[in-house]
């Protein structure tokens, strides 16, 4: 009986100081994103804030790229990504409202871009 009284003492003590020991995920946060021409759109507008994995696929007929950038600092890029072709980019974020977009000339302005929020 003491046994079993000493694990469920040792079980509450866990489950009670749980919150002290979670902290940022270790797991990153999957975001779809797919692009073609002239738009990309995010499976998920909102992710926790530390790593992402953004798993990009090109359904366009031209070449595409993605870049991640906050008030002009860049996290992020894929390079060139073939029409069709597809890439994993992963990124470590902190917590505010990202752009993920085409860098090609003109992508951009043409609506390849979306807003991916981190909390």
């Amino acid at each position: 009986m003491r046994g079993l009284v000493a694990v469920a003492g040792v079980l509450c003590v866990a489950v009670l100081a749980a919150p002290a020991w979670s902290g940022a995920t270790t797991t990153p946060t999957a975001v779809g994103v797919s692009e073609r021409e002239w738009s990309v759109v995010l499976g998920r507008l909102k992710a926790p804030h530390g790593r992402i994995e953004l798993y990009v696929h090109n359904f366009g007929q031209d070449d595409h790229n993605i870049a991640v950038r906050r008030q002009g600092v860049q996290y992020g890029f894929t390079g060139r990504i073939a029409s069709g072709g597809q890439t994993t980019l992963v990124v470590t974020l902190k917590p505010g409202v990202y752009n993920v977009f085409c860098s090609l000339p003109g992508h951009r302005q043409l609506g390849m871009v979306a807003k991916l929020t981190v909390t």
